[in-house]
């Protein structure tokens, strides 16, 4: 029907307190002369979108929006953490968990390895690198120790 919310969501599960129609849900318009509002899938893609091309002002924006719509909801903190990672990606703990989370997901080792390099290059004196460099050295030390004689 076309004043029904469509899969079951309503305005008042997002704090609007009234009634929601279409204009709520997906890319539909709010009442005359206002905004277009999105429902929270809708900014969330949205922000995953951007982020993907390196738009974290736009992506902030559309954070904006979706936590005045409901702080509090699931996907809004999703979100939220999705844009303080990209603000943060040069982080080196920020650094160290995407080199652990890409491993345990299975990724290339490219992935890997382009992190632990980022790493390297950019936190020099951190102390997982720093005992990360001393432990290749020890291993580079033992491989030549037990390295096959000609």
């Amino acid at each position: 029907m076309l004043g029904e919310p469509q899969n079951g969501v309503t305005g008042s599960e997002f704090g609007s307190g009234e009634p929601s129609g279409p204009s709520q849900v997906g890319f539909g318009v709010g009442a005359a002369g206002s905004v277009p509002v999105l429902c929270p899938c809708s900014l969330a893609m949205m922000i995953q979108i951007l982020l993907k091309l390196d738009r974290l002002d736009l992506a902030r924006k559309e954070l904006k929006k979706m936590q005045e719509q409901d702080e509090d909801a699931t996907l809004t903190q999703l979100a939220t953490a999705w844009v303080n990672l990209a603000l943060d990606s040069g982080h080196p703990e920020t650094l160290l968990n995407l080199v652990v989370l890409s491993q345990h997901l299975g990724k290339a080792p490219e992935v890997t390895n382009r992190y632990l390099s980022q790493l390297k290059d950019a936190h020099k004196n951190h102390p997982f690198i720093q005992e990360y460099q001393a432990k290749e050295n020890d291993f580079d030390r033992l491989a030549l120790q037990y390295a096959p004689s000609a």
